[in-house]
């Protein structure tokens, strides 16, 4: 028997569940609000634009159920089973799926706002824009769910399960992941700013072009992820898993990456600009065209496998290693972070440390004849016994540096800060540039 109560005004109404289970029925546009559908057999229903505001179908079998454009606003889902049911632009607004059985379920379009999803099983259902904004998906199943486009602002997922889950593009912004299973999902320009991403486990998920600026993922297990040309800006990534991670063209600058696991990741052309790597680990990592400039690669480990840059493995090598009395005759500093090294006796005759930061360095007894330091920051720093004659000194920071016993013949300092110079009666200085 195939019932129909097409356009019909049902309202209140009791439906036992016995009544119902001859059904498929065909209720189209029917007023259903505030019914008590408790445990019906409602399978393969048509309930297509039926008003089910506040009806109870806790534990209903809506199976194959058509329920495109319904009003399911308020109504109480918990436990039903809606698997292969076609929900597609109905409105589920602060509706109660607890425990409810999607899988399968075309959600396409469907107002989930607010709604209670605790525990909910959505695997492969069709959630494509769908408004899921302030849902509540807390331990829900949204494996290889298809989220394209879905708006989840202000959502919980709070140890949920979104493996292999399609999230193309989606706003993600103020959401809870935390703990929850993104691995393998694909994240593809997804927005995730002041997303919690605590114990998020994301782990062979892709994410590039996403925007992650200034989220928390530290201590993440990031492993052969893609976060390809995604901003991560003032990340907080400490101790981040990116081992064999791909990194190219990612955007770290000013993210924290100290003692972060990049073993392996292809970092070529990141921008590293003034990142902390401190006790990172770049073993067999591809730097190649990355950006490293005002980053410091102190305590950073780094091997034979490491594709990094000429200036950059000098650099490491500069802070990671006693450089005293070191031959650096003619080499490329320029733009470097030397703040802070120890480069005594050193031979930087002809170098270029242009733009250099050496604030606070010591370069006691260095040989800079004819080095290149315009623009460069020598602040604090210990140049007593230096070499410095003919040296380029152009706009050039000596503010509070010692320069006691150093030799400056030939430099022109008239663009220089000497604001609080150390200098003694060994200086070699024309008396011109200390009136």
């Amino acid at each position: 028997m195939n019932l129909s109560f097409e356009n019909s005004q049902l309202k209140n109404i009791l439906i036992e569940t016995d009544n119902v289970n001859t059904l498929p029925a065909d209720l189209t546009d029917a007023d259903l609000s505030d019914a008590n559908l408790i445990g019906a057999n409602l399978w393969g229903a048509d309930l297509s634009g039926v008003d089910l505001r506040n009806a109870d179908l806790s534990g209903a079998n809506l199976r194959n159920a058509n329920l495109t454009d319904a009003n399911l606003t308020d109504a109480d889902l918990t436990d039903a089973d809606l698997t292969n049911a076609n929900l597609r632009n109905a409105n589920l607004t602060d509706a109660d799926l607890t425990d409810a059985d999607l899988r399968n379920a075309n959600l396409r379009n469907a107002n989930l706002w607010g709604a209670e999803l605790n525990s909910a099983d959505l695997s492969k259902a069709n959630l494509t824009d769908a408004n899921l904004t302030n849902a509540n998906l807390l331990c829900a199943n949204l494996r290889n769910a298809d989220l394209t486009d879905a708006d989840l602002w202000g959502a919980d997922l709070t140890l949920a399960n979104v493996r292999g889950a399609n999230l193309i593009g989606i706003d993600l912004s103020y959401t809870c992941l935390w703990n929850a299973n993104l691995r393998d999902a694909t994240l593809i320009g997804v927005k995730l700013s002041c997303t919690d991403l605590t114990n998020t486990k994301l782990n062979g998920a892709n994410l590039s072009n996403a925007n992650l600026w200034g989220v928390d993922l530290s201590s993440a297990d990031l492993t052969g992820s893609n976060f390809s040309h995604a901003d991560l800006r003032s990340a907080n990534l400490t101790g981040v898993n990116f081992s064999s991670a791909n990194l190219t063209g990612t955007n770290f600058s000013d993210a924290d990456l100290s003692n972060a696991n990049l073993s392996g990741a292809d970092l070529s052309g990141a921008d590293l600009s003034g990142a902390d790597l401190w006790g990172a680990d770049l073993s067999g990592a591809d730097l190649s065209g990355a950006d490293l400039n005002d980053t410091s690669l102190e305590e950073i480990k780094i091997d034979d496998n490491t594709l990094i840059g000429k200036k950059w493995r000098l650099l490491w090598d500069i802070v990671n290693n006693n450089q005293e009395g070191k031959d650096l005759k003619g080499a490329d500093l320029s733009d470097l972070n030397l703040a802070y090294v120890n480069l005594s006796g050193a031979d930087l005759n002809g170098a270029d440390l242009s733009d250099a930061n050496l604030c606070s360095a010591n370069l006691s007894n260095a040989n800079l004849c004819s080095a290149n330091l315009s623009e460069a920051n020598l602040s604090e720093t210990d140049l007593s016994d230096a070499d410095l004659s003919n040296a380029n000194l152009s706009n050039a920071d000596l503010s509070d540096a010692d320069l006691s016993n150093a030799d400056l013949s030939g430099v022109d300092l008239s663009s220089v800060d000497l604001t609080g110079i150390k200098i003694n009666n060994e200086t070699k200085i024309e008396p011109k540039w200390l009136n």
